[in-house]
Formats: structure tokens, sequence, C-alpha cells
């Protein structure tokens, strides 16, 4: 077997069985390819090191830099591909499934989602408790770690916190995920390169904040296109000069290397490769393109806190109902195996074709230039950090954002959490199951899986067959 195809092999098979996407896959990657010689550990904890301060599809980015070493450009692509490619397929498979069947049984399967959703509740609280875990008893860290999720929940929440307690009116603020993470970069940026001046510095980024929140939220209190992106221009320019002062500063050469080009213009081929068919048949494509791109850019935190990245940027802005991503997207993304990035574009890609024509054809064009923006831009990404990783370690404000970054998501992640909720009061709510009742349920079995996983061994499939059968049981129960 040459190299090339037994590189290709293994990550397809470490494609097939990576259940639990992100870090879970990390052991089987190492399990695998270095029984079969094909790398190193040490190399693959560099690789895995560089891809978490990196946004994108880890398990993709690794398997990019693994195949890079073992077999080139060639090895690069086809390592990639083959990670994505086993649950990007059967998504694909089971999303057009899902838009051929009776609404009936489309019901039965949001009725799943339901458990699957309890499931996923379980796996962000994890996630948060890892956050705390990382102060190790600092209470100065528990400090920060508190007032950022705090901050970021209060930013982002008011759309679903409103929905679930009934209120009517319009949240002040809810920002976009997306805007969020701006606000607060710019914010760490601009207290970074003024941290030894005076408090009216600080007095200017509340001002500057406050207008951005009023004029970007949902509650549109300033509704002018021209204050925004005057707004959106001013905190990009002093964000750069930040940025470019803090190299200046930390001594910063950027070194281009001319295989790095060659690397780029892969992944764009790739994806120009991919988008053609949709283009030619949707011009609509253009828009989810940059999205998608934009998403994987902004998806720090691994692949349940890209949720709240697509919510943002796909639900809030009617490119796909939240039925469809949390009924249908979520609940087959959460049951495959590989990249929760990959899966998520491809099936925003999919219900988007499916909204613009009805076509099934449109949404499978659309699907598969999702799963090539999510490799593209996880790999281009990865590979320009990598070359600068030396360099960018160097750099304070990017020193900051790393230690910021998963507190703001796991505030994020509470308002994904609140939108599961409400995803669950409507679907339990089609059976005259009233929203108290499925709260209370929802928090009962959020409960005993808590407990099952910390007392026994069982698995996270078992996990989700039990809470999707209980799900079903109370739904019978209920018309007896």
């Amino acid at each position: 077997m040459s190299n090339k195809l037994q590189l290709f092999t293994s990550m397809l098979k470490i494609g097939c069985i990576g259940f639990g996407g992100g870090s879970a896959i990390i052991p089987i990657i190492e399990d695998e390819i270095v029984e079969t010689g094909i790398d190193t550990k040490e190399n693959i904890d560099k690789d895995v090191m560089v891809a978490n301060i990196t946004p994108g599809a880890l398990p993709v980015e690794v398997a990019a830099s693994i195949g890079k070493r073992a077999g080139g450009n060639k090895g690069m692509f086809l390592s990639a591909l083959a990670m994505a490619l086993p649950g990007t397929l059967a998504a694909i498979a089971i999303f057009t499934i899902f838009s051929t069947m009776k609404l009936t049984v489309l019901n039965v399967i949001e009725l799943a989602s339901v458990g699957v959703s309890i499931f996923i509740l379980y796996m962000l609280k994890v996630y948060i408790g890892n956050v705390f875990n990382k102060c190790a008893g600092n209470t100065k860290c528990e400090r920060k770690t508190v007032i950022l999720m705090a901050i970021s929940l209060f930013v982002v929440c008011g759309k679903n916190l409103y929905q679930l307690l009934g209120i009517s009116k319009t949240p002040v603020f809810s920002l976009s995920a997306f805007n969020a993470l701006m606000l607060f970069f710019f914010c760490i940026i601009f207290m970074e390169n003024n941290r030894h001046k005076n408090v009216g510095f600080v007095v200017i980024m509340v001002i500057i904040s406050t207008l951005f929140a009023v004029t970007h939220g949902k509650g549109n209190y300033i509704d002018n296109n021209y204050i925004m992106y005057a707004l959106d221009a001013i905190m990009i320019m002093i964000s750069l000069a930040g940025i470019v002062d803090d190299m200046k500063n930390s001594g910063m050469k950027i070194k281009i290397y001319k295989n790095f080009f060659k690397e780029l213009f892969i992944w764009i081929v790739f994806l120009v490769i991919c988008s053609m068919p949709a283009l030619i048949n949707n011009a609509n494509i253009v828009e989810f393109i940059g999205k998608g791109i934009i998403s994987a850019f902004m998806s720090f935190g691994g692949g349940d806190a890209y949720l709240t990245i697509a919510d943002g940027l796909f639900v809030d802005t009617n490119m796909v109902t939240e039925s469809q991503f949390y009924g249908h997207i979520v609940s087959v993304v959460n049951v495959l195996p590989g990249s929760i990035l990959c899966k998520t574009l491809c099936g925003v890609g999919y219900y988007l074709g499916i909204n613009i024509s009805g076509s099934i054809v449109t949404g499978v064009l659309f699907a598969i230039v999702g799963f090539a923006c999510s490799i593209a831009a996880s790999c281009g990404f990865y590979m320009t950090i990598y070359h600068l990783y030396n360099n960018l370690s160097s750099l304070r404000i990017i020193s900051r954002i790393s230690e910021c970054i998963r507190p703001i998501i796991a505030g994020f992640l509470i308002n994904i959490s609140l939108s599961l909720c409400n995803q669950s009061v409507r679907v339990m709510g089609k059976y005259q199951i009233s929203g108290i009742s499925t709260i209370i349920i929802v928090v009962l079995m959020f409960i005993i899986t808590c407990l099952l996983k910390s007392k026994t061994r069982i698995s996270n499939a078992l996990i989700l067959v039990l809470n999707i059968g209980t799900v079903f049981i109370i739904r019978a129960l209920h018309y007896i």
C-alpha cells in the first residue's frame, strides 16, 4: 500500500469512528497515526496545540497537517478530505431523507430531537465546567470567568430569554454571536493597548461599545446604516492599529514561505470547483459562501460553541428557520461522526437550497458548497497560523484573547441552552404538553443524564437512546 493510500485510508477510518468531534477525536488520531508509523506523537501534539488556537474544524486541521508532512500538498488535501467525508456524506443522506418524508414522520424526528437536545445540554454543561476547572481554585480567575460569562450572556440572550418567559417586547440588545464576538475583540484590543492610560479611555470604550450594541442589536434603537457602518469602520481601524502596535512592540517579524501560497491556492481552487455547479444553479450561493467562511473564522471554542455562531449568522438572518436548525441540523450533526462545523455548514447549505428553490438537487449542491467552505476555510486559517505560530505567540493581544475566549463562549453556550429549551417547548407543544411541563421534563432528564454520566460508565450513544426513548414514552403517556 502506497503512503498516500495508507494515509487516506487511516484518515477515512478515523472519520468514520470519530464521534464527539473536536478534541474527542485526538486520542483516536494518535492511536491510528502513530500505530501505523505515519507520524510521531510529538508532531501531533504540536498540530493539536496550533489547532486549538485556530478557528475551524480541529480534526480536519490536524489531519491536513499530518498529511502535509507525510505526503506533501497532495497528502494535505487527501487527509483533510478523508477526515471530513464520512460524517458529511451521512449528514447529506439523512437531510435528503428528511426532506422527502411525510410531515408526520418529520414530526417524529422532531420529537426525537428533544431527547438529543437534553444530551447537548449536558455537553454544554461539561464545556462550561471545563472552563472553570482551568482556574484550578484560583479565585481571581474564577471571578474573571464569571464576569465574562455574565456579560457575554447579557448581550446575546435577550431574544431567547424573552421567548422562554413569554415576553413579547423587543430586547434592548440581543446581539448576534458574531457581533458580540466582534465587540469583545474590540474591547480586549482597546484595553490592552491603553492599559497604562487614564479612566477616560475606559469611558471612550464604553461609549463606543454601547453605540455598537444599540445599532447592531435586535432592538434597532438607532436604525441608521450610515451610523452603523461608520462605527464599524472606526472600531476596525482602532483594532488594526492596536494589532500593528503590538507587533512592533513585540519585535515580531513575519516570514512568508513560498509553499504557504501553494497551500492557500489549493484550498481556493477546491472551493471554487465545488461552488461552480451551485453558482450556475442559483446566484444566491455567493452570500452563503461569504457567511460560511466568516462562520469558520469565528468558530473559536470548539464544535459545540460553533452552534452559537451558526445561529447568529444563519438563523438570525433567516437563511434557515429555527425549526430547521435546531430540529433537524443540530439533531443530525450531534449523532454523526466528524467535525460539527463541517456537518453544520453542510446542513445549513442543504436547507438554504431547499428554502430558495424547493429542489432537493439545489439543496445537495448547496450542501456540497457548505462542505467545501468548512474544509477550505479551516485548512486555510490553520496553515496561516501554523506558518506564523512562533511569531504569534509573542503577541500580547493574541495571548489575552486566548485567555478570554473560552469564558465568553461559555456565556454564549448558556444562550444556546435557552434556544434548545425554546425548541423543546415548541415541539412538545404540538402534542398539547404545556411549556412549564416541558421545562420540568427537560430539567429532570438533564439532571438524570448528569447523574448517569458521573456515576456510571454509560456511553454517549446509550444516553442518547435512553433520552429519545424517554421522550417518546412521555408523549405516549400523555395520550393515555
